[in-house]
């Protein structure tokens, strides 16, 4: 922690010796150095005193906009003697929701009612496997945004694509495809939904491993969560891209770009079903530490 030492006592002679300067401003305040100790040292105490005994260091996200109070609240957490991990509105919500698993219970998250919002929708999120007949264009434009927000491998964008079936015909054929692969015609395994929005993607070059599957996963993730803020079913879908991939003359019924390899793909629509808050276990995966 020599390092968190180092940068409290840099701040500590700075106050002393420029007390009321302005030590940094943003565009919407500034703060001097003498104020930046101060409310550091108060976020630093109240962080020292929730933090339970043998859980020292504690780990602290500050899940802020970038802001003079990001500051305050980094000079706090090494006030407090323990590490911090900045992050911010715009990180793809699967590396946030990493970070907050990582956490395992025993750290902090400072963050403000923004910040709230977007850690309750990733603590309602749920897969949706009962729909009904219905999903609103505004809706589905707003999902399909949020999959353009998605961080792709080196800003490749223009090797993915997605297509939107809303065809009822065609989602049924690509629902009966995946019950007989998995040999079981009773099984509905798109669960009804009005619309199925597939991710494609070229894969050519091996030397990249998977990062096409990893570029349609955070677009898929990204999907769920923007529809889980609006109330909308959805779900991860595995099993029938697995079934389709066995099916090139169904596959050429989706009318993808050339070359392009269906890769997965998220079930989309409304659903009586309810969003409550869950408790995340915090040892479901397995963590490991390399310090």
């Amino acid at each position: 922690m020599t390092h968190l030492n180092s940068a409290v006592k840099l701040l500590d002679r700075a106050a002393e010796k420029f007390n009321d300067k302005i030590a940094i401003s943003d565009e919407w305040s500034e703060i001097s150095f003498s104020e930046l100790q101060r409310k550091g040292k108060a976020v630093g105490t109240a962080l020292a005193k929730t933090t339970p005994q043998g859980y020292m260091p504690a780990p602290v996200m500050v899940y802020l906009k970038k802001s003079i109070s990001c500051l305050v609240c980094f000079m706090g957490a090494m006030y407090s003697a323990n590490p911090y991990v900045p992050t911010a509105y715009d990180m793809p919500a699967n590396r946030i929701q990493k970070i907050v698993d990582s956490l395992q219970g025993r750290g902090h998250i400072i963050t403000d009612a923004q910040g709230m919002e977007t850690l309750k929708t990733m603590t309602c999120r749920k897969s949706v496997r009962s729909y009904k007949n219905t999903l609103s264009d505004a809706d589905l434009q707003k999902i399909l945004l949020a999959a353009q927000a998605s961080p792709i491998g080196m800003g490749k964008y223009d090797t993915m694509h997605m297509t939107v079936v809303r065809n009822a015909e065609l989602l049924q054929e690509l629902d009966r495809n995946a019950a007989e692969f998995f040999g079981d015609s009773s099984k509905t395994p798109l669960y009804g939904a009005p619309c199925l929005v597939v991710i494609s993607t070229p894969i050519e070059n091996p030397a990249m491993g998977n990062v096409q599957y990893s570029n349609a996963a955070m677009m898929a993730e990204h999907m769920c969560l923007m529809a889980t803020d609006l109330g909308i079913g959805s779900c991860n879908i595995w099993g029938a891209i697995r079934a389709l991939n066995e099916k090139p003359e169904l596959i050429a019924k989706l009318g993808l770009p050339a070359g392009h390899v269906p890769c997965c793909a998220v079930t989309l629509g409304d659903t009586d079903d309810t969003f409550a808050e869950h408790e995340i276990p915090a040892d479901r995966i397995a963590v490991s530490y390399i310090d």
